[in-house]
């Protein structure tokens, strides 16, 4: 057996200090250092599997965060027709929700607080939600009414005859004054219509012609019927005049225009 001289044994200080000498340097950790970006480290070499990798390592990160998940939806209940669930107090109510723990419980506490704008436990809203001033409104104008005609009658009352006296009683069944109705045309007879003077103003009119170009019944005839339906039909006179029940007869003009359309010659 061969015994180390005390220069060589690993607890000798000149060992030591040998080893020491020979290991790497050290570093201290800073633990507020921001942690550096993962990314490749060869990115110009970078194959896809190595893109995949980093990506997928990423996307792993980013679901271990407590901030990546979202709200989930309570699951069961009753389906809305516009998506989510219907309201269930036992569930969404706070209010009640602590009642029902009370019954098996007695130390819970229930909160001085009303109940859901939904909850039909809320005397405000009484479960149709958040309501503006004027359904506020509305809903007490209700309640007043439902209170008014379901209150039966006191016996003064009944069959009172505090506002029929003698006075109101003479001017409701006096002789009333007959109405009469004036006519623009009483008296005199109705002024006669000028329809060719009127047709032609509007045959002539590039705007009207631009606007009923593209119709198969006669410009003359569609200006006629516009003449009839503004001079006309406005006046009862004027229908009993040139009206024949339902039907009417273009008159004949005794008078000569111009008109700019041969075809509008009446």
């Amino acid at each position: 057996m061969t015994l180390l001289g005390p220069s060589l044994t690993t607890n000798s200080p000149k060992r030591l200090q040998q080893n020491k000498l020979n290991m790497p340097p050290h570093h201290a950790v800073n633990p507020y250092a921001v942690r550096r970006p993962f990314g490749p480290h060869n990115g110009k070499n970078m194959g896809r599997q190595s893109q995949q990798r980093i990506s997928n390592t990423k996307r792993a990160f980013n679901l271990a965060a407590t901030n990546s998940f979202k709200k989930r939806s309570k699951t069961g209940g009753q389906l809305k027709i516009g998506g989510g669930f219907t309201f269930d107090s036992l569930v969404d109510c706070n209010i009640c929700v602590a009642m029902e723990k009370k019954k098996s419980d007695t130390s819970v506490n229930v909160p001085h607080k009303p109940h859901h704008v939904l909850c039909v436990k809320n005397s405000k809203t009484q479960g149709k939600g958040d309501t503006s001033a004027h359904m506020t409104a509305v809903t007490a104008e209700e309640k007043y009414l439902k209170q008014l005609y379901n209150t039966p009658l006191a016996p003064h009352e009944k069959a009172s005859m505090e506002h029929t006296t003698p006075a109101a009683a003479a001017k409701f069944f006096s002789a009333r004054k007959p109405t009469t109705t004036l006519s623009l045309f009483a008296h005199d007879a109705p002024p006669p219509i000028d329809f060719c003077k009127l047709v032609g103003d509007l045959t002539s009119s590039p705007r009207f012609q631009e606007k009923h170009k593209t119709k198969g019944t006669p410009l003359a005839m569609i200006a006629f019927a516009f003449v009839v339906r503004d001079e006309v039909m406005n006046s009862k006179v004027q229908m009993k005049k040139y009206f024949d029940g339902l039907t009417i007869t273009v008159p004949q003009s005794h008078n000569n225009y111009q008109s700019p359309l041969p075809l509008h010659h009446w």
